[in-house]
């Protein structure tokens, strides 16, 4: 492989993380997958089937995503088992005398989802779900928390995170808590996916292992202490587990929504917490959702306790902050680009700060196979089909606008608390537009139209379709109309502008 197909294949790799979550990449890319290019075509080469048919299933989508901000809209995507991956990870294990990553990860990982779903019912339930993979969960059990810690990818820290107003309390808090750990715990960073919450995190976790007298911080998914507590059920044994959670000076858990309606987890991560802070210590946790009522899920004694400390939100960031938040990866990539290309940029890709990743991976590969700067004229071109292929951005106020116009509503009455049927309708049918044509999350549209909870854009959405399916009529500005012409005539306006 020559230097400029390593180029490539390492800005596939970062695209596909960026996408998938590093810790996930990590899980399913790892020394037992590879990743060739050959032209416009993108091969994934996996150790086993289980694994090739899990990655095909679950992660296709981000995969061929990535290919195409780097390759171009015609890339294409292959699956490949190759058994000399599986045997040469099974080889230098054996050679070592070291495991950094157990083999059977992708089987581990795929039992632990299954778990997890079952435990939405009861303690038992869960057990009888995972007793046949017992044994396999206490083969990996170390092998997967060593590999945690010790991942490769070094962390963020604080000079990294860039301040603005949608995330200054949250980035002061956080500061505060790492110089006096357990005087604000637990501390809850709650904001939409791309506000910056797992740097801060992760920056915590830098900051605290560097502290004088060898503080010791564990952080980790919810995900993944789900998995680590199930496989313990049935293999290393709880004793050993809650000694290696409960005996930190702070313990870091990201998204944590993920354990809603768990009951079997939520015991343990309950009990868990109440030791770490009946010791003193630091507790510190992530949510994507916008407000403690929306984690109802996570049980009234889980949300008690996140009470009793400190909830920060945190809000997407605004024009400014995307701007430097580009201008650092572009120097961390030692990319030039100047601010006319900064602008136009963040002028394009407005939503989830991630879209300035892709876009920055997109021209520094670019770069490499063309031999040229960024330009202007360079990037437009770059990213062109990127553009294009997600069209004229759609924003919660576009929609907003588009709606009243069309009901003949006042601005900001969709945000207000009236429950008439005037009013509740087009708002019912605004939050049905957002999910068809944003990538906001629940949280962030029931935010958006008046404070409302995740549940209920989800209700909303199904009303609608239920409208939908029945041919309903609606009163529009003009007089009565079918909901879907409704429909139409508002996203005409969306298109429009």
């Amino acid at each position: 492989m020559s230097i400029h197909d390593t180029e490539i294949v390492s800005a596939l790799r970062l695209a596909i993380a960026n996408g998938l979550g590093q810790k996930r990449f990590d899980m399913w890319f790892g020394p037992t997958s590879r990743l060739l290019v050959e032209e416009l075509r993108v091969r994934v080469e996996v150790g086993n089937r289980f694994a090739l048919d899990w990655i095909r299933q679950n992660f296709r989508g981000e995969v061929e995503t990535a290919s195409r901000a780097i390759l171009g809209p015609d890339a294409v995507v292959e699956f490949r088992v190759d058994p000399q991956l599986q045997a040469r990870r099974t080889r230098s294990t054996s050679a070592s005398g070291e495991c950094t990553e157990p083999t059977t990860l992708a089987e581990t990982a795929a039992d632990a989802d299954d778990a997890m779903r079952a435990s939405t019912a009861t303690y038992q339930d869960t057990l009888a779900v995972h007793s046949a993979q017992s044994s396999r969960a206490l083969q990996s059990t170390q092998a997967s928390q060593t590999s945690r810690e010790t991942s490769a990818r070094p962390l963020s820290t604080f000079e990294q995170f860039v301040v603005g107003d949608c995330n200054r309390i949250a980035h002061a808090s956080a500061a505060v808590a790492v110089r006096q750990l357990g005087t604000t715990s637990p501390l809850l960073f709650a904001g939409p996916t791309g506000s910056g919450k797992t740097h801060l995190l992760e920056a915590m976790c830098h900051a605290v292992r560097l502290l004088p007298g060898r503080s010791r911080c564990l952080m980790l998914s919810a995900e993944l202490f789900t998995r680590m507590f199930l496989e313990a059920l049935h293999g290393s044994g709880l004793p050993n587990f809650r000694r290696r959670y409960q005996d930190v000076d702070v313990l870091i858990l990201d998204n944590v929504h993920f354990f809603e309606n768990k009951r079997a987890t939520l015991d343990e991560v309950l009990f868990t917490i109440d030791a770490v802070l009946h010791r003193g210590r630091q507790v510190v946790l992530a949510t994507n959702r916008a407000s403690l009522p929306e984690l109802a899920g996570l049980g009234p004694e889980l949300v008690s306790r996140i009470s009793h400390g400190l909830v920060c939100q945190l809000q997407l960031p605004d024009p400014v902050t995307r701007s430097e938040i580009l201008r650092g990866w572009a120097k961390q990539r030692q990319l030039p680009l100047s601010d006319a290309v900064v602008d136009w940029i963040v002028d394009r890709f407005p939503e989830d700060p991630r879209q300035l990743s892709g876009a920055l991976n997109r021209l520094f590969a670019t770069t490499l196979a063309w031999g040229v700067p960024v330009s202007l004229t360079m990037a437009q071109d770059a990213l062109a089909d990127l553009i294009t292929g997600k069209g004229s951005s759609v924003r919660l106020d576009d929609i907003e606008r588009a709606v009243c116009e069309v009901f003949g509503l006042q601005a900001q009455s969709l945000k207000s608390g009236q429950r008439s049927k005037g009013s509740t309708q087009p708002r019912m049918l605004a939050m049905y537009l957002a999910r068809k044509h944003t990538r906001a999350a629940l949280s962030e549209i029931g935010a958006y139209f008046g404070r409302r909870s995740h549940a209920t854009v989800v209700a909303a959405q199904k009303r609608v379709c239920s409208w939908m399916s029945d041919d309903a009529r609606m009163t529009v500005a003009h007089g009565d109309c079918a909901i879907r012409d409704a429909v139409r005539q508002i996203e005409n306006r969306l298109k429009t502008g």
